[in-house]
């Protein structure tokens, strides 16, 4: 009886580490291939599986719907390419250079009309639906200047796999530059501030 036994959790054990085995966990370059190919493609759900999700500035945005109606036209001349990995046992670093519209001239555009639009007497509505067209215009105007960023990938391996740990340069480089911007915006909407109390 107690062989018989035996026999049983010796084949369940193998039957189940042949399970294990069968199952393929993609490598850190493959996950960061996917992640940004899924990105570029618009599928942020299937994004969403390879990344630290509640950390991810770009997945987050796209949270909100009106600004994700404008946004997401970003991501359609995303490209990349993997330049190294290196693995050191849970963590991993993937070395990736990122290419996408510079954002800095399309914003330029942008703010150039909105403070056209700020004087005029439009209703709200209309006003949102002008900075929306001013915004697609801008990306169409520009898309052919690019910007070209390095960026070393954070990984690390859990259960389930390796899952990238976004952060702001990635965010960056994934949207031209545009985190980048809107930090120099507001600092220096910040500093007006100061020198209006100082005054």
């Amino acid at each position: 009886m107690l062989k018989k036994f035996l026999a049983i959790c010796i084949i369940l054990v193998m039957s189940l580490s042949c399970i294990s085995c069968g199952k393929k966990i993609d490598s850190p370059e493959e996950v960061v291939t996917n992640y940004l190919n899924a990105i570029k493609s618009k599928d942020f759900e299937t994004a969403k599986t390879y990344v630290m999700e509640e950390n991810d500035q770009v997945l987050s945005e796209m949270e909100e719907e009106e600004l994700a109606n404008e946004m997401i036209r970003i991501f359609e001349t995303l490209s990349f390419q993997v330049v190294s990995t290196k693995v050191n046992d849970s963590t991993a670093t993937v070395k990736t250079t990122i290419k996408n519209i510079d954002m800095k001239p399309v914003m330029g555009d942008v703010i150039s009309e909105l403070f056209s639009l700020a004087f005029s007497d439009l209703d709200e509505a209309t006003l949102e639906a002008k900075q929306s067209e001013a915004f697609v215009n801008a990306l169409e105007a520009n898309k052919d200047t690019t910007i070209e960023t390095e960026v070393e990938i954070q990984l690390e391996k859990g259960e389930t796999g390796w899952l990238i740990i976004p952060n702001e340069k990635l965010a960056d480089g994934i949207t031209g530059g545009l985190l980048s911007i809107g930090e120099d915006l507001a600092n220096s909407f910040g500093k007006e501030s100061e020198n209006e109390v100082s005054n």
